[in-house]
């Protein structure tokens, strides 16, 4: 649950951010961009009450039942379905506010597929080129406080320059990004919120042109089981990670490791042993077609990274057979398909 728990806190920040764009800027309506909707291309049916295959149309759903509800998914009469959170605490479900809103059309052997039609802000919906415009329009102070938010005072002193300059180089290594010793701190900042700007239209790209595909099945307490298709890639199951379907991960762990891949941006390695006879920890940041990439914990707490590793892969089955093979300084560790069961609960 911890785990869970973290990642829909992840999701909420980034909703949270597109909230904080709408209310500093002056437009709430949103402007032109040149950046037009990417084209996706739903494959089988358009859902809805039109199509007898569809057994979600004109229902609402949670992804638990009495406390443990955080999210409503609720599916139109014609092919849409709405993402909700709830931002009240465990024992308080009446502050569901809307996320994102999919596409979604039904396939062949119990298959469903999704695509993002828009992100909401404030209960209005923005499509793909208004949150790229609303992004561009981010006020840089949003972006440090997020940043002071997420370490504790403990760590960095943000009353001084030191103190935030320390903490940027520290969060930016995490991702990769080793900046210049002697770097200003105004320097410092001008690139870090260069760098979550990108990230942030990074993702939007992402959520409005990838097609989420998934399985169903109907159970006999009435619930529905959601997976990931038997044809279903390496990567097409890490771009389920921040999703409405976000319920998916590969692990090889022992007492001694452990190797743990959650998405495209996110996973970590706890004491690997090294050709030195020396063991290595550390975060990975991104996954392409053929290398993960990662770096290398510091022996002292809260300095930044400095040390960049990459891990050549291979992939073997599809699905929930899915296995990822990484080798690092002569062993092979072996990453199994997890996942959490994942199921939707009709609302009463």
């Amino acid at each position: 649950m911890k785990k869970t728990s973290k990642r829909i806190l992840s999701a909420l920040a980034i909703l949270a951010a597109f909230t904080f764009i709408s209310c500093q800027s002056d437009d709430g309506n949103g402007s032109d961009s040149d950046t037009a909707t990417p084209n996706v291309k739903l494959p089988g049916t358009p859902g809805g009450t039109s199509n007898p295959n569809d057994i979600f149309a004109g229902k609402t759903f949670y992804d638990g039942n009495d406390e443990d509800k955080v999210k409503k998914i609720e599916f139109s009469v014609n092919g849409t379905m709405t993402l909700y959170y709830n931002h009240a605490d465990r024992y308080n479900q009446e502050e569901w506010s809307k996320s994102l809103e999919y596409s979604y059309s039904i396939g062949d052997n119990n298959s469903a597929n999704f695509v993002t039609k828009a992100v909401y802000l404030n209960e209005k919906a923005y499509s793909y080129s208004e949150a790229l415009e609303l992004t561009n329009s981010f006020d840089k102070n949003y972006f440090l406080e997020n940043l002071k938010e997420d370490y504790d005072d403990e760590e960095f002193d943000f009353t001084t320059d030191k103190g935030l300059l320390d903490c940027i180089k520290y969060d930016l290594s995490k991702r990769g990004i080793f900046l210049d010793k002697d770097i200003d701190c105004q320097t410092a900042q001008n690139k870090y919120v260069e760098y979550m700007k990108n990230y942030q239209k990074e993702y939007l790209t992402s959520i409005f042109s990838s097609v989420l595909k998934l399985t169903y099945s109907k159970n006999e307490d009435g619930t529905i089981s959601i997976d990931v298709p038997d044809s279903a890639t390496f990567l097409e199951i890490l771009s389920l990670y921040n999703s409405p379907f976000d319920f998916c991960y590969f692990e090889s762990s022992t007492y001694s490791y452990s190797v743990e891949i959650d998405s495209k941006t996110v996973g970590d390695f706890h004491s690997l042993p090294a050709a030195d006879g020396k063991t290595i920890s550390g975060r990975i940041y991104a996954v392409d077609n053929n290398k993960i990439y990662g770096v290398i914990k510091p022996d002292v707490r809260s300095e930044p990274y400095t040390e960049k590793i990459e891990f050549t892969y291979t992939t073997e089955g599809t699905g929930k057979n899915t296995k990822v093979k990484i080798t690092y300084a002569e062993n092979t560790y072996t990453l199994t398909h997890c996942k959490y069961d994942f199921k939707f609960y009709l609302a009463e």
